[in-house]
């Protein structure tokens, strides 16, 4: 059985009652950004290496850094990919360069604002809770809860937009099954014009 990857979307503005702790996370958000951040430049700067996830989530976790511990652990990780992420591309793009492929100036990966700054969170299923009200899904260690129709959440993405957050539920969606070439063409082979009656 095949699937189709797809989201259930819900805007909230800043007059919604949920927007005040959504934009609280998303704040909290790019502060751990900003300090993975600093922390993979200042090894870039000084090693000329890149310093990989596995070394960037073990210093944080047993540094016990705060804006880490500020937000679930799976969620915090998924900021952790991103600033890899945005890394391997400063890094994708100093080979281009180097290789004659790329011809305009390759910059750093850049510090988010730091009072305006907002930052993409990323829920796994491990970090949603089904279970406390019949038709909502409620965000880990927080007291947000939105109503869904989606009955097997796979994830959960809070997005800052300029002038509103949207979050994002994901889900599969079953796709019926089509019948193959060679099922259509046993169907069609029937001569529908022979009567049996006539069968000696």
């Amino acid at each position: 059985m095949s699937t189709m990857k797809l989201v259930e979307k819900h805007d909230f503005k800043k007059s919604s009652a949920q927007y005040k702790e959504l934009d609280q996370l998303c704040f909290l958000s790019k502060n751990l950004y900003n300090a993975e951040l600093y922390t993979v430049r200042q090894y870039f700067f000084t090693e000329r290496k890149f310093l990989g996830y596995n070394q960037l989530a073990n210093q944080f976790s047993e540094t016990n850094q705060p804006d880490f511990r500020a937000l679930p652990a799976k969620v915090a990780q998924h900021v952790l990919k991103l600033v890899c992420q945005n890394f391997k591309a400063f890094f994708a793009l100093l080979r281009k360069k180097r290789a004659g492929a790329y011809d305009k100036p390759v910059k750093i990966p850049r510090y988010l604002p730091k009072t305006t700054g907002r930052q993409i969170l990323h829920y796994t299923l491990q970090a949603v809770s089904l279970k406390k009200r019949l038709g909502y899904v409620n965000l880990s260690q927080t007291k947000i809860f939105i109503k869904s129709t989606v009955e097997k959440v796979q994830f959960i993405r809070v997005v800052p937009k300029k002038h509103k957050i949207t979050v994002e539920i994901g889900y599969e969606k079953e796709l019926p099954e089509r019948k193959s070439v060679s099922q259509s063409r046993r169907f069609s082979a029937i001569d529908i014009g022979v009567d049996s009656s006539n069968v000696a």
